[in-house]
């Protein structure tokens, strides 16, 4: 027989078994080992630190993005021919030192007149111009050493005047957003839209339908209808042939009158006029007679 050979343990690979052990402390080594060779990464060690590598790299991205500041575009509704006030509004988490955006809209619903800082910018400079229809360019900005400081709140506000029709609205999107904090350094900003809604349509003088029916059971006999728009409130002025006429209330806008023609009266001229705020409106009407 050969002769016999002595192991020496810590010159051979440790094989699965070994592997497997759990982690011992021993006091020559304050190293921890078990899962793996003494000396190397443990293998559940490096799955470890992977995936917390990994939860601490979407936490960053998220925390990217999750920041900045907030504008925010005040919506509103009124009457034709009013001017809308609309509020600018800003949640900034660092200090302001200048905004600007442009102001996107339906040039056909409103029209800009003017704007100027408020609440917590009412020192705010404000400048404004224009690339082409429904498009506002809007500059905020303090030209001494003060800023706006962290918070939330109203900075300013854009008069519109509405010219659309009645139901006639349009939305009013920030594009372009630049904020700018004390060392003239750019900083995030998003922006949320308004709106602005018409409610009533153009005001205008009383308008008119006027309409006859004739009465079959008495000749020469015929009824008027007159139906009021924009009028106001009472009834419209009638005469038949220059001669005044008092009409009776049948609703809200519709009155009506009946009138016998003579024997010479071959065709009669209906004449009606009203009178609002706006002016005087007229209309008439020929009905022959028979």
């Amino acid at each position: 027989m050969g002769a016999s050979r002595t192991r020496d343990p810590s010159s051979e690979t440790s094989d699965l078994g070994d592997i497997l052990q759990p982690a011992t402390r021993t006091a020559s080594d304050d190293s921890i080992q078990g899962f793996g060779r003494k000396g190397s990464t443990p293998p559940m060690t490096r799955l470890l630190c992977l995936v917390w590598t990994c939860v601490l790299l979407i936490a960053g991205i998220h925390s990217a993005f999750a920041g900045g500041s907030v504008l925010s575009i005040g919506s509103g509704e009124g009457a034709n021919g009013e001017t809308l006030g609309v509020v600018i509004s800003l949640d900034n988490d660092t200090q302001m030192k200048a905004l600007q955006f442009d102001l996107t809209y339906d040039s056909g619903v409103i029209q800009f007149v003017s704007g100027s800082g408020a609440m917590r910018g009412a020192n705010l400079t404000a400048t404004f111009g224009s690339s082409g229809p429904g498009r506002l360019r809007t500059v905020f900005h303090l030209a001494d050493d003060s800023f706006i400081p962290n918070g939330s709140g109203q900075i300013g506000v854009l008069e519109f005047r509405l010219i659309g029709g009645k139901n006639a609205s349009t939305s009013l999107v920030p594009t372009g957003l630049v904020l700018s904090d004390p060392d003239a350094q750019k900083v995030p900003l998003t922006g949320t839209q308004g709106s602005i809604l018409v409610t009533r349509g153009p005001a205008a003088v009383p308008t008119f339908q006027i309409v006859t029916l004739k009465n079959p059971g008495r000749t020469r006999t015929f009824r008027g209808f007159v139906r009021v728009e924009n009028g106001s409130g009472t009834a419209p002025v009638v005469t038949v042939n220059d001669a005044a006429v008092v009409p009776t209330s049948v609703d809200a806008d519709l009155y009506t009158f009946e009138h016998f023609a003579s024997a010479d009266e071959d065709a009669v001229t209906i004449f009606v006029s009203d009178t609002n705020a706006e002016g005087t409106g007229t209309d008439q009407r020929v009905v022959i007679v028979e």
